[in-house]
């Protein structure tokens, strides 16, 4: 299946957009004109899940020394949705070096995330 915009492999609106799999995935599908949309958990166009019984985790984009900055984005929890970073933030007399958690793990945009719980990123600085 290939879609112009949204879901090119499913599309769910609504709280009665209701979906169960068991024991399958949705694969070999493409969206001609995907844009990220950090509110709604999109899986490159090819899953699109839209409010529901969808349950979600939100991603938090700390500016770690910038204010204000504040960015979130949803997730699907445990299904390897795709991170959509904001844009590089900007800082007088630092250079952006990156997204990092309170772990120290990088993560990049595009990365698959398979997370459970919500999560804080933090902006990574280097003085100049």
């Amino acid at each position: 299946n290939n879609a112009a915009i949204l879901g090119g492999g499913l599309y769910a609106n609504g709280a009665k957009a209701n979906l169960t799999i068991w024991s399958g995935d949705i694969q070999n599908n493409s969206v001609s004109n995907y844009v990220p949309n950090p509110d709604v958990a999109n899986e490159h166009g090819t899953v699109t899940l839209h409010d529901g019984d969808v349950t979600h985790v939100v991603v938090t984009f700390d500016g770690n020394g910038l204010t204000p900055y504040s960015h979130t984005q949803k997730i699907v929890t445990a299904t390897n949705s795709h991170l959509v970073l904001p844009p590089d933030p900007t800082r007088t007399f630092y250079v952006f070096k990156g997204w990092k958690d309170s772990k120290g793990n990088s993560y990049t945009d595009g990365q698959l995330m398979n997370i459970t719980s919500d999560l804080t990123l933090y902006a990574q600085w280097e003085a100049l």
